[in-house]
């Protein structure tokens, strides 16, 4: 199975899917952290929380708060761009293709957020 990275909004019932596979990205977090850094842009793991809904079926409990931060969608959208975009520009980035596929799709789900006005953390499935 492994470890995969999903979207998690701050509304429900969306008109779009923001179903991803997640896998790609969670494989390749220690490369991608790496390019940001270089790049003077946030590492990966600034972008998790999670909503109360979720603690609560973690924690057998109702009407958790939410963890962590929610963050603007359009920004994201950015983000995940422009990863894949640097992830592009490196040498065995034939090899990397699922990951620039993956890092767009991420891109593509938080700009139809953004339309929404919906915010969005990274959620972790282990």
């Amino acid at each position: 199975m492994g470890v995969a990275y999903y979207i998690s909004l701050d509304v429900e019932g969306t008109d779009f899917d923001t179903t991803v596979d997640g896998k790609a990205i969670a494989n390749a977090g220690e490369m991608l952290n790496e390019i940001a850094s270089e790049n003077a842009m946030p590492e990966l793991m600034s972008f998790f929380g999670m909503g109360g809904e979720e603690l609560g079926d973690i924690f057998g409990e109702e009407d958790m708060p939410d963890a962590g931060e929610w963050h603007d969608s359009g920004e994201g959208a950015v983000y995940f761009r422009q990863l894949a975009q640097l992830v592009g520009k490196r040498s065995d980035s034939g090899s990397l293709c699922t990951l620039i596929e993956e890092l767009n799709e991420f891109a593509s789900i938080l700009e139809k957020a953004h339309s929404i006005g919906a915010k969005w953390q990274m959620g972790m499935d282990i």
